[in-house]
């Protein structure tokens, strides 16, 4: 069996295509992946055999027409033009899709070469990719029982495929983070793939607030914050602080960060909804404001509803308010992780038996 996975631009596109490409390699399936050239920026691009990966050169799509969308067009049949060939010679027998503007290119291929599609929707309501070759797939993987924008008679609920799956010790998730204490309660925080100035920059106002209350932090800056941090001196900033807080470009073992902590302050990308229900830690959410259709604020809601999480929106959000819900989670932890409901399936080992049986 062959199996093409395309997806990329983004962790919370790369990292269940990536899932689900490592199950696969645990059975006789020849595989290629397509990902961006951004991709490179992080490491889970390297869990991808070196043979088996296809770089493409592509840049985001605006969901606003303008005269830069045929512009935008054009480029994505030139990546695509790019690659086909390599896809052809590979021929697969099927074509698994993360959304995401990459996953024209090998949504298009599918179509061209009579090949059949699935498509993983991560998101409460799907994306501008995923709704287009939504009408030509053969099923849709779904995180969420009933997303917005996509036939809801192809979509299989199944959760949002992850890297790491298994729940680490605490004192052996903080040696892997290497954090300055093996005892003292942890706050994650994490602002995407790339990164949220909005979460860093009031995070790190109120850092000594938190270190007053005995707290330490592991830290994800994301891609593009951590470069500005860089530029702006403020990694050096941070290193009066190096006994209680660790900082990191980017986290490719989540299952220590969310092994580790008490709570998660972060964004409400599908991804990281989907690491707080699989290991039970409470999120303090902070949705992107003016998300595509909401979908983040739909996101957080699933487990806010749940009495599992809570959500601070950007518009109404202050140091104070802030500072006062970690304090008031941190206080009440382990009432939100008896809210949690019982473990479910690994998603990429519920897909994969699906395609196989296929």
């Amino acid at each position: 069996m062959k199996v093409l996975i395309g997806g990329g631009g983004t962790g919370g596109h790369l990292v269940p295509g990536v899932a689900l490409y490592k199950e696969f390699k645990k059975h006789s399936v020849e595989l290629l992946y397509v990902l961006s050239d951004r991709d490179k920026a992080y490491d889970i691009s390297d869990l991808l055999e070196v043979d088996e990966r296809i770089f493409v050169s592509l840049t985001g799509i605006s969901r606003k027409l303008s005269f830069s969308t045929i512009k935008q067009i054009f480029a994505i049949f030139t990546a695509w033009r790019q690659v086909f060939k390599k896809i052809k010679q590979f021929n697969p027998d099927f074509m698994v899709i993360t959304g995401g503007y990459l996953s024209n290119i090998v949504a298009l291929s599918a179509f061209l070469m009579r090949k059949p599609l699935y498509i993983l929707e991560q998101n409460s309501a799907a994306g501008i990719t995923n709704r287009v070759w939504a009408i030509f797939a053969k099923n849709i993987f779904t995180t969420f029982p009933s997303p917005k924008f996509i036939p809801l008679k192809k979509v299989i609920q199944t959760g949002n495929p992850l890297l790491y799956t298994e729940f680490l010790s605490v004192q052996e998730s903080c040696v892997l983070l290497e954090l300055p204490s093996l005892t003292k309660p942890v706050i994650g925080i994490s602002g995407g793939s790339q990164g949220s100035q909005k979460i860093n920059d009031l995070v790190l106002k109120i850092i000594p607030s938190l270190i007053e209350k005995g707290y330490q932090i592991v830290w994800s800056l994301g891609t593009n914050e951590y470069e500005r941090f860089n530029k702006q001196n403020l990694l050096s900033q941070l290193e009066q602080y190096q006994d209680s807080v660790k900082v990191y470009r980017f986290i490719t073992r989540m299952d220590a960060f969310w092994s580790a902590s008490s709570i998660v302050l972060a964004r409400s990308g599908a991804g990281t909804v989907s690491e707080s229900l699989l290991f039970k830690t409470p999120s303090l959410f902070i949705p992107i404001f003016q998300s595509p259709d909401n979908h983040q604020y739909l996101n957080a809601k699933f487990l806010k509803d749940q009495s599992c999480a809570e959500i601070l929106e950007e518009p109404t959000l202050t140091e104070q308010k802030l500072l006062e819900t970690i304090i008031m989670m941190m206080d009440n932890q382990e009432q939100y992780r008896s809210n949690f409901p019982v473990k479910e399936e690994n998603p990429a080992q519920i897909i994969l038996s699906f395609l196989l049986s296929k």
